[in-house]
C-alpha cells in the first residue's frame, strides 16, 4: 500500500470512531444545556428570592404562637430602613389582607446571645395563625420578605 493511503478497515474503524466522538459530542452539549437551563432557571429564582428575604418561622405552643423573622446580615443596616431607628411589620394572608402588625427596632439586634442570626419576635393572635402566609418589613429596600414556615429544630 502506498503512504498516505488507508485500507477500507481502517477507513471505517476511523469513521466509526468519529461517529462515536460525534454521538459523546452531542450527549456533552445535551447535558450541559440541560444543566445551564436548570441553573439559570434556579438561579434566577434564589436570586429574585434571597435579594432581601427574610426567614420567617412560626413556633406553636399551647399558650399561642410567635413569628420569628430572620434577617440577613448584609440586609441588617440602618441604611436598609433609610436610617430610621424602626421598622413596620405586615404578615398577610392568601388574599393580601393584613393580619399581624407590629413596629420593630431596627437594625435588629436579639441574637438570643450570639447563637443566632438577628432576629425579632412577633405574637400571632390564635384566630390568624393558619392563615397567615407571608410577612415583610414595609418600607425597606431591598424590601424584605418572606413566606411563613413552621419552625424547625436545627
Amino acid at each position: 500500500m502506498a503512504a498516505g493511503s488507508t485500507s477500507a478497515k481502517g477507513g471505517e474503524q476511523s469513521g466509526s470512531a468519529a461517529r462515536v466522538r460525534l454521538v459523546a459530542f452531542v450527549i456533552f452539549l445535551g447535558i450541559g444545556g440541560l444543566l445551564a437551563v436548570v441553573a439559570v432557571v434556579a438561579g434566577g429564582s434564589d436570586e429574585r428570592d434571597s435579594v432581601g428575604r427574610l426567614r420567617v418561622e412560626l413556633f406553636r405552643a399551647p399558650t399561642g404562637a410567635d413569628l420569628v423573622l430572620y434577617v440577613q446580615d448584609q440586609h441588617n443596616r440602618p441604611e436598609v430602613a433609610d436610617n430610621r431607628s424602626t421598622v413596620r411589620l405586615e404578615c398577610t394572608d392568601a388574599g393580601g389582607t393584613v393580619l399581624v402588625s407590629g413596629s420593630h427596632r431596627w437594625p435588629l439586634t436579639d441574637t438570643d446571645g450570639g447563637i443566632t442570626e438577628a432576629h425579632l419576635h412577633q405574637r400571632v393572635p390564635t384566630d390568624d395563625v393558619e392563615d397567615v402566609e407571608t410577612c415583610r418589613l414595609a418600607d425597606t429596600d431591598p424590601e424584605l420578605r418572606g413566606p411563613v414556615t413552621d419552625a424547625s429544630l436545627r
